[in-house]
């Protein structure tokens, strides 16, 4: 009976060591857990900002875009009269060979840069779309760690 109890108090003795070893384990678990929980909260805000910075980005572009798209269709609104005018002419003048050169140049100026402008838009647009995904599956499935 005595082996018995003394074979019964090493088991016991294993056990609660067994016991304190899984719950330093699950403690560390926790731990470690916890930091990249906070680790991915930092990440959300970091993101959070970025996208609150590319939406004001993108917002500005598209005033600009805007902007340029007005004055490029006003410089060829502009450009289309001077044609007139220039066919109408039975004598073609200098000064007129000379402006409408520079309209072309600007027209030709301006469409770049609205094209420009658009493949930018494109871009920033892209990338919103790509952060507002990552927060989608973020926010649905909980926090990527």
């Amino acid at each position: 009976v005595k082996k018995i109890l003394i074979d019964m108090e090493d088991q016991k003795q294993t056990y609660e060591e067994k016991a304190k070893e899984a719950l330093q384990k699950m403690l560390e678990d926790k731990l470690q857990t916890e930091q990249q929980l906070q680790n991915s909260e930092r990440s959300l805000a970091a993101t959070r900002e970025d996208l609150a910075f590319w939406k004001e980005h993108y917002t500005s572009l598209k005033a600009e875009l805007t902007q340029v798209t007005t004055a490029h269709t006003e410089l060829e609104n502009s450009f289309h009269i001077l044609q007139s005018k220039l066919q109408q002419a039975d004598a073609q003048n200098q000064q007129l060979h000379q402006t409408l050169g520079r309209l072309q140049s600007e027209h030709s100026a301006l469409h770049q840069r609205a094209s420009a402008l658009r493949k930018d838009n494109d871009l920033k647009a892209e990338h919103i779309s790509a952060i507002r995904g990552i927060m989608c599956r973020g926010t649905v499935g909980g926090p990527v760690l």
